[in-house]
């Protein structure tokens, strides 16, 4: 792993130069990036925990659905990680091409043995997959914690200009400078200045609660009631934090329904499948108050 190299190259305050290829993107852009890994690298541990119970139950055509499964989500993460740098690009490519090499082993066996949870290759398998796994896993992690510190940052007196690589200047160390504030205006291509970090953070834990979310839809899929329990627990904390950062008593308002919402939903959660149906109710409620906080902080911009 060569993860201490490239967090070790990238400046506070310049996500978009250093996390993104030289073609401008902006901080929205890497958030729906890195959001986007994050969801498939879920939705991929899911999948390898129904291998397991499938392989139990020695249900070929399931295991096979979850082979092709699991190589489209290899091809999006390399599709949606093409907007990164080299550096960062390269290692995805590295890490969903191991995978890549793993499963191609894991489907051959599948195809070739009837009883797979006494197959010594396929145990093997199954071991090469989950390690090159975590791998991945705790790489796309740490890139979304950077992410998180970089853009949570808060910048005092300046001005973050988003902007190609090859216009940044440059101080006599090889650093990229950042510009003073001019008393000013935050132009559409701008980030934040002082004053501007409480709105950052709290659009930043509405996107968090949005990836519990997603969390939360890929764990009814298969069934993990814990799982889901986990999630709604997160999510209550994010609103905690999301109350303590807002001045306004509307915003404040709808985050406090939400998690006395995901409260009530952790509590049926942990009843188990006999609460499927009500906690499909309340994550419906859930969805549509998610998308309600997101348009209040829109227009509060």
């Amino acid at each position: 792993m060569k993860n201490s190299n490239l967090i070790a190259t990238v400046i506070i305050g310049y996500i978009a130069v250093f996390l993104v290829s030289p073609y401008a993107y902006g901080q929205e852009e890497v958030l729906t990036a890195v959001s986007k890994v994050k969801k498939d690298v879920a939705t991929m541990e899911y999948i390898l925990n129904k291998i397991e119970q499938d392989v139990e139950k020695d249900n070929h055509k399931n295991l096979e659905k979850s082979g092709h499964d699991f190589e489209a989500l290899l091809a999006e993460i390399k599709s949606t990680g093409s907007i990164f740098r080299d550096e960062i690009r390269n290692e995805l490519n590295s890490l969903t091409n191991a995978l890549a090499s793993d499963l191609v082993n894991y489907e051959k066996t599948v195809h070739k043995s009837r009883f797979l949870d006494t197959h010594k290759e396929f145990d093997n398998d199954i071991k090469a997959l989950n390690s090159d796994f975590l791998d991945l896993k705790n790489y796309v992690n740490d890139l979304s914690g950077l992410v998180n510190e970089v853009l949570l940052t808060p910048v005092v007196d300046t001005v973050v200009v988003y902007r190609d690589r090859e216009q940044v200047p440059a101080s006599q160390n090889g650093n990229p400078t950042i510009e003073p504030s001019s008393g000013g205006e935050v132009t559409s291509n701008t980030y934040k200045k002082s004053g501007h970090s409480s709105m950052g953070s709290l659009k930043m834990k509405s996107e968090s609660i949005g990836i519990q979310m997603n969390g939360i839809e890929y764990a009814f899929k298969y069934s993990k009631f814990k799982d889901i329990a986990d999630y709604c627990s997160k999510i209550s904390d994010l609103c905690e934090e999301m109350k303590s950062l807002s001045t306004d008593s509307q915003l404040t308002s709808s985050v406090s329904e939400m998690k006395e919402m995901v409260h009530d939903m952790e509590h049926l959660a942990l009843q188990g499948h006999s609460k499927h149906d009500e906690l499909h109710h309340e994550f419906d409620h859930l969805k549509k108050l998610h998308k309600k906080i997101n348009t209040h902080l829109v227009s509060a911009e």
